[in-house]
């Protein structure tokens, strides 16, 4: 088992991994709300006498929601982003004073041959 300590988070990578992040779970959790979306353009329709005017209306409201869905997730994954690099600039600065964090990495054993030296991640 090797110990290492992590002293610096790279600023740009946490900013594309958080952006990555919130984006993909914004965008998951909106897909939830599809099924709702449709039941309500459904009942909308069934329960009206003036069907064309209707459907546009709700053809227009789905258009409209899947404009403010796309801008919500770019808005989330770009607040999510910023959190990552304020979150890892913080870090960086406390772990100038008392330390970064220390973590234990086994070393896997394929065969006869043992794996050592330092993780490409850590370098």
């Amino acid at each position: 088992m090797r110990r290492y300590t992590i002293r610096r988070i790279g600023l740009l990578s946490s900013f594309k991994v958080g952006c990555a992040t919130g984006t993909l779970l914004m965008a998951i959790w909106g897909l939830c709300f599809i099924p709702l979306l449709l039941s309500s353009f459904g009942a909308m329709l069934l329960g009206s006498n003036e069907v064309t005017a209707d459907l546009q209306q709700a053809a227009g409201g789905a258009v409209a929601l899947i404009v403010i869905y796309l801008v919500i997730v770019v808005v989330q994954g770009f607040a999510s982003g910023i959190s990552a690099w304020l979150s890892a600039l913080f870090y960086n600065l406390i772990a100038r004073f008392i330390g970064g964090l220390d973590v234990e990495l086994e070393t896997k054993q394929s065969g006869t041959t043992q794996q050592t030296g330092t993780p490409p991640w850590l370098e």
